[in-house]
């Protein structure tokens, strides 16, 4: 639609938010406090914007796809994300009934002419199924509720999947390889090289 792309090479700060258990994932991003928008006073992001992630040193992986849910003007800019949960929040689905309803029947037909891509951890058969929701986040919601069904979109290979199933998708596990023997200097911080058997965690 002829918009601009901005790109920032750092931020303040960051943090994403991924959770098998809720069908969105977040990400906060604080922009830099001097950010001269080609000389205009106004911030011309705006609910909708679509906005890529990328974390990393040398090569930056692509860590969040999705939209700009609020920008909150002030110094700095805050922007409070969504992935592409977002879009599905807003795309109405056909009211229909199904006799012997499959799990495929059903997602191919909420994400039919999205350009959405989707892979089934099971297939399932539902049985007698109605759909009888506004938009599509809402029935995947309700598909979680009657069957225990998870949706949630992660990115492989640098575009949004929608996984759905019961359980995790064997094919998107994340390996990072950490370089051992040098300290980064990041602003003024070290980060150093501990043993595990130095380091406590807590995981919930």
């Amino acid at each position: 639609n002829g918009e601009k792309t901005w790109v920032f090479n750092s931020i303040i700060s960051g943090e994403i938010t991924e959770d098998m258990e809720t069908l969105t994932d977040t990400c906060t991003i604080e922009l830099p406090k001097k950010v001269k928008w080609e000389g205009s006073d106004v911030v011309p992001l705006k609910r909708g914007s679509e906005i890529i992630v990328k974390v990393g040193y040398d090569e930056p992986k692509v860590r969040f796809i999705g939209f700009i849910k609020k920008v909150s003007i002030g110094n700095p800019v805050k922007l409070e994300c969504e992935d592409y949960m977002y879009e599905l929040k807003q795309i109405a689905v056909e009211k229909n009934g199904y006799k012997s309803a499959t799990l495929d029947l059903l997602i191919g037909s909420f994400l039919k002419n999205t350009g959405i891509k989707y892979k089934l951890i099971d297939d399932i058969a539902l049985g007698n199924y109605r759909v009888t929701k506004e938009t599509v986040a809402q029935e995947l919601e309700q598909l979680k509720k009657e069957f225990g069904l998870k949706s949630y979109f992660r990115v492989l290979n640098g575009e949004p999947i929608l996984y759905v199933g019961l359980g995790y998708p064997i094919d998107n596990r994340q390996v990072v390889d950490f370089a051992y023997g040098h300290n980064l200097m990041v602003d003024g911080y070290e980060l150093s090289f501990q043993q595990k058997e130095d380091v406590l965690l807590k995981v919930k």
